[in-house]
């Protein structure tokens, strides 16, 4: 059950199955030792609330965060199992025409009732890093060729939204490639926005993208088909966006 109690919560991270093994304390394989806690955590599991997820699940909450080992929401928000569904992957996208996050949308609203939706990003997230990182090395590339396109300067030049992985024979090079390519795209807009005289140091114009990202998933969602089907069916669905500062610990509700 979750506590309150900051001691007791710092105690319980500390106690992680794989606390030991990453410290270099312990040679046991990590995912023996995590079904060894598994064992542990099911004697002393709340019984009443096992019996009531086997019979099925209702939660009113949709978590849509990235894959990143440090964002784990039942951590974070003090839940239970069975009261929010979760997707996530590479700095939490939502891409109009991704299978697997649309699946889990229609499924969450249409079939759990969920009532709830928050796209929760991260500062410090390696997508968006790498994104900016790319989109810094062509801003780069296109001040030092003067390239023409058109009779314009290639800086002044419309840019697509993906830009090919180094290694294009690399199927896992190719498949963050494109899917990083919508965030590429948005770090382009700002870093024109901001100009080359800029004082945004790195991190404070990562950060800006993290918070700015968040809230265009956010935007995706709200004029999602299956958002919009839920509005005509008289279900009203709220789509909100947070940040986790890890940091810090704390998530912000950017209010979007």
């Amino acid at each position: 059950m979750p506590t309150d109690n900051p001691e007791a919560m710092k105690a319980k991270l500390m106690k992680s199955p794989l606390a030991d093994y990453q410290s270099g304390n312990s040679e046991q394989h990590p995912l023996k030792r995590m079904l060894e806690y598994n064992s542990k955590w099911a004697d002393r599991a709340d019984a009443q609330l096992l019996a009531q997820n086997a019979k099925g699940q209702s939660p009113k909450v949709l978590w849509l965060g990235c894959a990143d080992s440090r964002i784990p929401e039942s951590h974070l928000c003090g839940t239970n199992p069975g009261e929010v569904f979760v997707h996530r992957n590479i700095a939490n996208c939502f891409h109009p025409g991704d299978p697997s996050a649309t699946a889990v949308l229609a499924y969450a609203i249409e079939h759990l009732g969920v009532e709830h939706v928050v796209v929760v990003g991260h500062y410090g997230c390696g997508g968006v890093k790498a994104a900016m990182a790319q989109a810094k090395d062509r801003t780069s590339a296109k001040a030092d060729h003067t390239l023409k396109t058109n009779g314009q300067d290639a800086s002044e030049a419309p840019s697509t939204t993906y830009i090919a992985p180094p290694n294009p024979d690399d199927e896992g090079d190719m498949s963050i490639g494109k899917w990083l390519g919508p965030i590429r795209a948005q770090a382009l807009a700002q870093l024109r926005a901001q100009g080359p005289s800029s004082d945004l140091s790195d991190e404070e114009a990562e950060r800006m993208l993290v918070r700015s990202h968040c809230c265009a998933q956010v935007s995706n969602i709200e004029s999602s088909s299956i958002v919009e089907k839920a509005a005509r069916n008289g279900k009203k669905i709220t789509v909100d966006g947070w940040v986790y500062d890890v940091a810090t610990g704390r998530l912000v509700d950017l209010n979007v």
